[in-house]
């Protein structure tokens, strides 16, 4: 480079070099002030030009060891199966298909008239169901969005609220999408550990007395361990919460209608900014993507501007399938069906881990069983690769300490396979305690 030397400079000349593979990922740049002397600049220079890299995700800085190139393996972990593999996977958190609403039952309800820029963005009828699920859980005088699902709607108040670089406190272990939601928008998490009565009031105000802008809490059937909150741990939350009027509170309640478990409140009524995401993935299936948000209405209004007619509004089409399903006679009676269906499941697999001596699960809910461990859990997915089975890290869901624990969804197996299954975990658990 030669005259005078700009951030802007320095950032192009080492992203095209990037993506020629002249610098590879891993690689360490330049300390800021070895560049700084080399190209007789300010060192604040450097710096600007680092952080620009930094934000553009090409590098992140690693404390004392300096600035890197990312590495795309470092992004986080992603749902679903293996594909093309022989091996029986329990890794991949899906919904049992032959629970969800038969959508084809419902494609007659679509209305094939037109509908145009500048209609409502949200059909009557489901904005009208939606007010009576939402009415009885949530802070009154609320608004309703409509939004393209679970991580879509946590991308959106995200952006909107929480700048790069602030801290948000999340649930540890953390669902993969608000984990990948995160990093992707450079906002810092926060670490809260759980358990089996959701996450720990003392490190929640602990994070918010540090300055935490943002909390994302999982009401219920948490993802990955299963947990939900108690009626008396709702209640310590939305103490500490109250605290704290200031603080985006977003609320995940993923599982709403085919949970065992009761929704209880955490959010105070001096919040001032405040969210309840139901998507409708597990129970029309996770190609429906789509979610109700009840919100406090500045930010409903907002969430209203980014989905407004002529950007990104839901398609109309889907909400009549939606509609149809979700208002129609069967449903409550499907709902029921997925409920006990999933819950027979963890019992009957609880109870086959027990004749074994073991017993790893607690209150569990939802589609997954969480085991954790005192010892590395690396050997028992390798030896249950052995055995056929393909099992999820525990570590993919940290943001804080190493996690070690498996995630197994159990939602499509048989009986036998459950049975196989906890005798084959039995035997290799023994091997590496």
């Amino acid at each position: 480079m030669t005259g005078k030397v700009t951030a802007n400079d320095i950032f192009d000349k080492i992203r095209t070099r990037v993506r020629c593979k002249d610098i590879m990922p891993g690689e360490t740049l330049p300390p800021v002030r070895e560049l700084a002397a080399s190209l007789r600049i300010n060192k604040n220079t450097v710096a600007n030009a680092y952080k620009k890299l930094i934000d553009a995700g090409i590098a992140e800085a690693n404390g004392r060891k300096g600035t890197t190139v990312r590495q795309l393996s470092n992004f986080p972990p992603q749902e679903g199966p293996h594909p093309d593999t022989v091996l029986t996977d329990i890794s991949g958190g899906n919904p049992d298909p032959s629970m969800l609403l038969p959508l084809q039952t419902f494609l007659s309800a679509v209305n094939t008239t037109p509908r145009l820029y500048g209609e409502s963005v949200i059909n009557p009828g489901l904005e009208k169901f939606g007010q009576h699920w939402f009415a009885p859980v949530v802070p009154e005088q609320f608004g309703l969005t409509l939004t393209h699902g679970t991580v879509d709607t946590l991308e959106r108040l995200l952006s909107g609220f929480i700048n790069k670089d602030e801290q948000v406190a999340v649930e540890d272990p953390c669902f993969l999408g608000s984990k990948s939601t995160l990093l992707s928008l450079g906002v810092k998490p926060v670490a809260i550990s759980m358990d089996n009565q959701g996450i720990r009031p003392e490190e929640l105000r602990n994070a918010l007395s540090s300055g935490a802008q943002g909390v994302i809490i999982t009401a219920r059937a948490h993802n990955p361990t299963g947990f939900s909150l108690s009626s008396r741990r709702a209640a310590e939350i939305r103490e500490i919460l109250a605290q704290y009027p200031q603080v985006m509170i977003i609320i995940d309640d993923h599982f709403s209608l085919i949970s065992c478990r009761e929704y209880h409140n955490v959010i105070p009524d001096s919040s001032r900014y405040w969210a309840v995401i139901r998507s409708f993935s597990k129970f029309l299936g996770p190609d429906f993507r789509m979610a109700l948000v009840a919100s406090d209405q500045d930010t409903s209004l907002r969430l209203k501007h980014r989905l407004a007619s002529g950007t990104h509004w839901v398609s109309h089409l889907l909400q009549d399938i939606a509609e149809a399903a979700l208002t129609s006679q069967q449903s409550s009676q499907q709902f029921n069906t997925a409920r006990q269906h999933y819950r027979d499941k963890r019992e009957f697999f609880i109870r086959e881990l027990n004749k074994h001596g073991l017993s790893y699960c607690e209150d569990g809910d939802g589609i997954n069983v969480w085991l954790s461990f005192a010892f590395p859990c690396e050997p028992v997915i390798d030896g249950m690769k052995n055995r056929g089975w393909i099992i999820r890290n525990g570590n993919d869901f940290s943001v804080g300490n190493h996690r070690s624990g498996i995630r197994l969804t159990l939602t499509t197996l048989s009986e036998e396979q459950i049975t196989k299954l906890a005798a084959d975990l039995a035997v290799i658990i023994r091997q590496v305690e």
